[in-house]
């Protein structure tokens, strides 16, 4: 490995290092973590104001109307879902809340709760679309249903309605001003909540992505050394061997010194040459 990519390998690591101790998408966090925060202040504040306000209206209606006259006001269709739905808000509103205070106490802490983060707040989001599709659909179809009483006999729709202009009262949601505003307005705390757990869920997803590239990077240098000599030891295996005792026999041969040479002559030979 050559001396540029050892000194960029510590490089790269200590870059992505310091990007993964940094707290990933703090701004699009805590904008949205305060967005959400309003409008489910906001989203729990009309609900509770129109569940107050109904029964007011209701105990106006009743008290308006005398003795021995008796009238009963159903609003279950819409109040029922108007008091989930302001838990949800309420609920929204406590763990926005928390969030935000540890995102702005410790912003590179608190990273392993990304998640949890995300699915309480998508859980909420969940929770709150499903009591207002419900709601929304009774807002723009349904009315109150109103019932008087005359000593026991229940008295014509016709004669209520009648009553009920001479009064001023509507029993017909659409034509509530508050319940319009409790209907309406939680749709933009779905809304906000639901950006907030995206967010959560893509800071979640980017502090797992830095955390494989830092163990990649890190381990990168190792593995391709260990590659690398492996390989080597392949070529070493791969390469022809050759055998010892055929290099010890050819040695004699191709040395050619005069001492090997007298020792191959004969002894008629050495007295030859004695005498000459």
């Amino acid at each position: 490995m050559s001396q540029g990519n050892v000194n960029a390998a510590p490089t790269s690591s200590a870059r992505l290092e310091k990007e993964k101790e940094n707290a990933p998408l703090f701004e699009g966090r805590v904008m949205a973590l305060s967005l959400a925060w309003c409008w489910g202040v906001i989203g729990a504040a009309v609900g509770l104001n129109a569940l107050i306000k109904s029964n007011k209206q209701i105990d106006a209606a009743k008290h308006a109307i005398p003795a021995p006259t008796v009238i009963t006001i159903d609003t279950r269709d819409v109040s029922i879902p108007g008091i989930l739905s302001s838990t949800a808000s309420l609920l929204i509103v406590l763990f926005t809340t928390l969030f935000l205070s540890m995102t702005l106490a410790r912003p590179k802490s608190f990273r392993t709760t990304f998640v949890l983060q995300g699915v309480l707040l998508a859980t909420c989001a969940l929770w709150l679309f499903v009591v207002l599709v419900p709601m929304t659909l009774f807002y723009a179809r349904r009315a109150a249903r109103v019932q008087a009483f005359l000593d026991g006999v229940q008295l014509p729709d016709g004669v209520v309605l009648t009553v009920q202009k001479a009064l001023g009262f509507t029993s017909v949601y659409r034509n509530i001003p508050y319940l319009s505003f409790a209907t309406i307005l939680p749709w933009f705390t779905f809304l906000f909540t639901s950006i907030a757990a995206i967010a959560l869920f893509k800071a979640a997803s980017h502090v797992d992505r830095l955390q494989r590239d830092f163990e990649s990077n890190t381990n990168t240098p190792r593995t391709g050394g260990a590659r690398t000599a492996g390989h080597e030891h392949e070529h070493d295996l791969l390469r022809p061997e050759t055998p010892k005792n055929a290099m010890s026999e050819k040695s004699p041969e191709m040395s050619g010194s005069p001492e090997s040479s007298r020792g191959d002559q004969s002894p008629a030979s050495q007295v030859h040459s004695a005498k000459m």
